[in-house]
């Protein structure tokens, strides 16, 4: 119950108090009885209130049903049972006085209904239904359980089945419960099974139950699996592994893991040779549960086919004793004590041996050579690689002397095979000696007299030694080199005549090559002038004799057409020879007086006319250095003067008689120093290029370019014979020249053409002006004429000269032409050209060359690959061929160019390769 309480006056808030801590409004869940509260309000004035409650039942007991049997022998074990297995509770009435009552309907099944009421009336009931009373049936088990089997895969579903069906055991009626027990295995290795009995038993409601008992069998026949063991192969029995079962992998079976276990050790006793190996087989048992056994073999094969090793002695080198004989023992030469093998110890089995072979040798001081090969066999039979220990033996003792070398020696000189000398004579000849056998002597002359090498033996009675001093050695060489020497000279004193030959141009440079002979003198006493102009003579006797120089080799050595012009010009007063040397040399053909016939015979000449050849037949002309030349009686005068000098030889040496040498032709001045002479362009002669045509005739216009302040200018032509077959040359008056004193076809039969042109004074020719044309018949076609005509240096030099000497080189172009005729044109008149720059590649200098049909500005530029201007060079240009000097620093750097000529008539590129 509970009691709630209503307060009305007073000062709020009011404070309870029910007893016992209790300070709240109500109270809830009190029982019945009498009860007082004290309410106080908040000025402290309280009141006391009394209340009851009382309680009514109206609730019926509470029962529920339990667990019990299902068989009675009777109606009042089957009650007892109820009632007992019957929960019940009521909330006012104890058990004790609870009223329980229990009736029974049927027998089987039967119901029991178990009923409990309260004092106040108040019953509740549960029942008990399917009971079976009076009723005590037994159990029998037929058929009885079957033993059962299966493998080890399907154990596990295989027993749980026969388990289920109770081994295959049956019971008539219902309310059977079976159990049974817990199958234990037992392990049969014999049969590699394992088996477990097993009891059933069948219960039934009345708790009677009957038993059958089977035996279930698992059986595993399939042995378990491993990795192979990879065979080990040893090379010593030193070391043979123990058994080790980690080295089984793998181990695998069908039901489980496996167990592995060493199971025996064989051995064959073998050598552990390459012949007797031997072999240990260590075998593993691999054991599943139902002992099926797999065994795993590890084979180690023990052969010992490694080699020894050893170190063999250095080399050595031993030398020769004084009796000629060596020792190479072992003490001496070193044994081996380095050898060491993987099996056999070191020891009487294991001993390097040697054998020698000796070969005599005579190189530098070595005596022999012994070649001893060293070899090392351990126990079986296994070799080391042979080694080799060279023995060399060498004989260090050098040769001696048996008596001193003979005093150095005085004679005097005489005249001897054209020159002074004297014969050596009977002298002392040392002798020798040396430990070994084989030893012989020789001799070398240094000095004035020279050997070209050692000579054999000693110097004979008839051997010459020139003026001068000769150091004379004798040297013994045993059989491998080793010597020993003494040395002594030889002095030779003849009376000589000595001086030079100077060139007269400068006075100082020698005339090399210059034959001075010396007259009377049988046989003839003559000498070749060295580079410096030296000659030196030896006459025979005392005596009155006379020298003479003379030099007729290199005809056009320093000539050319420029000495024409200089002889023209003195010829016609315009620029005179003063210089006595240099008109000896302008009078060309020695009439003494000089002329244009001595020009003429000099362009002649240099045009390879023969004539003009036998009248320029002295190259050189000497004169006594001493001489003083007289005045000259005019200006074309060329005074006699002496080619000879006269000496008297009494006993002294005679020196100092020189020569001056006048080169004939050599007229011109050479400029002292070349960086100062004007720079001229080169002479260039343009021909125009075409395609041969056999039987045809072509006349080739040689046209000029740069034909600027020049007098004189030469070049030969060579062409191929079998191509070309020269006619004629036709001058076209262009300069003062004739084809009888300006051409020469000498040679032409073996394809050389020459032409030389020399005037008093500078000319100058416009660029395309045509001078002279050659004309050729065609002997075979097919060619280009730029393939089969060229210029040739190799015996003239192809040069152009101004009248003060300054030079230029001489070209020749090969022009394409038109082909056609254009009005205001003439025919064949050459077309615009670049000519690809010579040389190609270039480093950092080039030439290029082109050819304008007409007057025009021109622009030529070069550019690098990438387009970029490098150099840029406009100006106007006359029609014809022109050639311009391109230089560039670091031009390498840029590897490839482009030079591009642009003109009204077009424009043209070519390209152009640079290199380091």
């Amino acid at each position: 119950g509970a009691i709630d309480l209503m307060v009305s006056g007073g000062t709020a808030p009011y404070s309870y108090n029910w007893g016992a801590g209790i300070s709240t409004q109500d109270r809830s869940n009190l029982a019945s009885g009498s009860y007082t509260v004290t309410v106080t309000d908040a000025n402290n004035c309280s009141q006391t209130l009394s209340a009851s409650i009382s309680t009514l039942d109206n609730a019926a007991p509470t029962l529920i049903a339990g667990i019990i049997s299902t068989c009675y022998p009777n109606i009042s074990a089957a009650q007892a049972a109820a009632i007992a297995g019957t929960t019940i509770q009521d909330d006012f009435t104890s058990l004790e006085n609870l009223i329980i009552s229990v009736t029974t309907s049927g027998t089987c099944p039967a119901t029991v209904t178990v009923t409990a009421t309260d004092l106040c009336g108040q019953s509740n009931s549960v029942t008990y239904p399917g009971l079976c009373i009076g009723v005590s049936s037994a159990v029998n088990i037929a058929p009885e359980a079957s033993n059962g089997s299966s493998d080890c895969e399907t154990q596990s579903t295989a027993l749980q089945a026969w388990l289920n069906n109770h081994g295959g055991a049956s019971v008539s009626g219902s309310g059977i419960v079976w159990t049974y027990t817990t199958p234990v295995f037992i392990l049969d290795c014999n049969t590699h099974s394992r088996s477990a009995s097993v009891t059933f038993r069948a219960t039934n409601d009345c708790n009677n139950f009957d038993e059958t008992t089977a035996t279930f069998t698992v059986t595993d026949l399939i042995p378990p699996t491993a990795n192979p063991i990879a065979p080990t192969n040893l090379s010593c029995n030193g070391g043979i592994p123990a058994p080790n079962v980690n080295l089984v992998t793998g181990a695998a079976d069908n039901c489980g893991t496996p167990t592995v276990a060493w199971f025996a050790t064989s051995d064959n006793m073998g050598a552990g040779c390459p012949g007797s190996p031997r072999i240990v087989v260590h075998q593993y048992a691999v054991t599943d549960v139902y002992c099926n056994t797999t065994l795993v073999n590890q084979t180690i094969t023990l052969i010992d086919n490694l080699p020894p090793d050893f170190t063999a002695p250095s080399n050595i080198t031993i030398e020769m004793n004084a009796g000629c004989t060596y020792d190479a023992s072992l003490m001496v030469t070193g044994d081996v004590l380095t050898e060491t093998d993987n099996c056999t110890p070191v020891g009487p089995g294991l001993q390097a041996v040697y054998t020698d072979v000796v070969t005599p040798v005579t190189n530098l001081k070595n005596k022999f050579v012994i070649t001893r090969t060293w070899r090392l066999t351990d126990a079986c039979g296994n070799s080391a690689i042979p080694r080799i220990q060279t023995i060399t033996v060498q004989d260090n003792t050098a040769p001696t002397f048996l008596s001193t070398c003979p005093p150095n020696l005085t004679l005097p000189g005489v005249a001897l095979e054209s020159q002074c000398g004297a014969y050596f004579g009977i002298q002392v000849k040392p002798g020798y000696g040396d430990n070994c056998p084989g030893a012989n002597i020789n001799y070398t002359l240094v000095g004035a007299t020279n050997t070209p090498g050692p000579v054999s033996g000693y110097v004979g009675t008839n051997v010459v030694f020139k003026e001068g001093i000769t150091t004379v050695t004798y040297t013994v060489t045993d059989a491998v080199g080793n010597t020993a020497s003494c040395s002594f000279t030889v002095s030779v004193n003849c009376v000589t005549i000595s001086g030079r030959l100077i060139w007269e141009h400068n006075k100082t440079t020698g005339v090399q090559n210059g034959t001075v002979t010396l007259t009377p003198s049988v046989p003839l006493i003559s000498d070749l002038s060295d580079i410096n102009g030296n000659y030196d003579l030896t006459p025979t006797a005392n005596g009155i004799y006379t020298i003479k120089p003379v030099k007729n080799i290199n005809r056009f050595n320093g000539v050319n057409a420029a000495d024409a012009t200089a002889i023209y010009n003195h010829v016609n007063g315009m620029m005179l020879i003063t210089d006595p040397y240099k008109k000896v040399c302008a009078d060309v053909n020695r009439s003494n007086i000089i002329s244009s016939q001595d020009a003429y015979i000099l362009t002649q000449a240099l045009a390879g006319n023969p004539n003009a050849l036998l009248a320029f037949s002295v190259f050189w002309r000497f004169v006594d250095a001493a001489f003083v030349w007289p005045p000259p009686v005019s200006n074309n005068s060329v005074p006699l003067f002496p080619s000879t000098i006269t000496v008297n030889v009494s006993g002294s040496d005679i020196i100092g008689q020189d020569f001056y040498g006048m080169k004939i032709g050599d007229v011109a001045p050479v400029w002292a120093n070349p960086a100062n002479a004007p720079e001229l362009a080169p002479l260039t002669w343009v021909v125009q290029d075409q395609t041969l045509v056999a039987g045809t005739e072509i006349d080739l216009a040689f046209t000029t370019s740069n034909f600027n302040d020049l007098a004189s200018y030469q070049f030969a032509l060579d062409f191929d014979p079998t191509q070309l077959q020269f006619v004629d040359f036709q001058p076209l008056g262009t300069l003062p020249m004739n084809l009888l004193d300006n051409f020469g076809a000498y040679n032409a039969e073996l394809g050389e053409l020459r032409h030389v042109w020399a005037a008093a004074s500078n000319m100058t020719l416009a660029d395309g002006s045509s001078v002279f044309k050659a004309r050729f018949k065609v002997l075979r076609g097919g060619q280009r004429l730029s393939e089969v005509l060229r210029l040739d240096d190799s015996q003239i030099e192809c040069k152009a000269f101004s009248e003060t000497t300054a030079s230029t080189e001489v070209r020749l172009v090969f022009a394409a032409s038109v082909g056609t005729e254009v009005p205001g044109k003439e025919p064949n008149a050459p077309e615009l050209q670049l000519i690809q720059n010579r040389p190609n590649p270039f480093s950092n200098a080039t030439t290029i060359g082109f050819i304008l049909p007409e007057a025009c500005d021109t622009r030529i530029r070069i550019l690098d690959v990438s387009g970029r201007e490098l150099s840029n060079y406009e100006r106007r240009y006359t029609a014809g061929y022109h050639e311009l000097d391109f230089r560039m620093e670091n031009a390498a750097s840029y590897g490839m160019l482009f030079c591009e000529l642009v003109t009204p008539q077009g424009t043209r590129m070519i390209r152009m390769m640079t290199v380091r």
